[in-house]
């Protein structure tokens, strides 16, 4: 077993531990490359969206978080990227296409940090999801990750959908199909839109 399937091996059992995470849109996942869009909510999402699809991943996430004891231990061993978020970081840029255009699946979180808000809304999202899917040619797959007023506690419920695939060119209209962080903000339109779904499904 390499040490990407031991690393993700130790996070599913501690996942099954700890929580318990129901998964719905397995399908909508395809082949090829993918730049996969959950809100991120809690520490733990890299925990949730590992657990939830069968495909390797890496993912970008910000330096600073490569220092904590246990996530820099597994960021590590999942292959995720550090970005230094105090200004450009082209090279955590080109290594992240390079990942797309390898045909892996690229995690970015367009809010860019943890956002505990019940709904969600996109006054923090960022580029970043709409300019690696562009420079990747990659699919773009929405994921909402959602539990019991956004704060994740042991034994809880989490709920993570996965949204149909679509191409960047689908947000073009004409007058914003430069501006990364429009395009990305009509991504996580359609995370917003999952998580609805979600909390629409609990209260039936």
């Amino acid at each position: 077993m390499s040490l990407y399937g031991a690393a993700v091996a130790v996070v599913k059992v501690f996942a099954k531990l700890l929580f318990r995470v129901k998964v719905t849109g397995e399908k909508h996942l395809p082949d090829g490359p993918v730049v996969l869009c959950p809100n991120h909510m809690s520490y733990a999402d890299p925990i949730f969206v590992v657990t939830s699809i069968d495909r390797r991943i890496t993912a970008v996430a910000k330096a600073s978080l490569f220092d904590k004891p246990f996530i820099g231990w597994l960021f590590r061993k999942l292959e995720i990227i550090p970005v230094n978020r105090d200004g450009g970081d082209f090279g955590a840029v080109r290594t992240a296409v390079k990942a797309l255009k390898d045909g892996k699946v690229l995690v970015v979180f367009p809010q860019g940090t943890r956002v505990m808000k019940k709904p969600l809304d996109d006054s923090l999202v960022r580029g970043g999801a709409s300019m690696m899917a562009i420079k990747g040619n990659a699919t773009i797959v929405p994921m909402s990750i959602y539990t019991k007023n956004y704060r994740v506690l042991p034994f809880r419920k989490v709920i993570v959908n996965i949204g149909k695939g679509f191409k960047a060119d689908e947000l073009y209209d004409g007058e914003n199909d430069k501006n990364f962080t429009y395009l990305s903000k009509r991504i996580f339109e359609r995370v917003m839109e999952l998580d609805a779904q979600t909390r629409d499904g609990l209260k039936k």
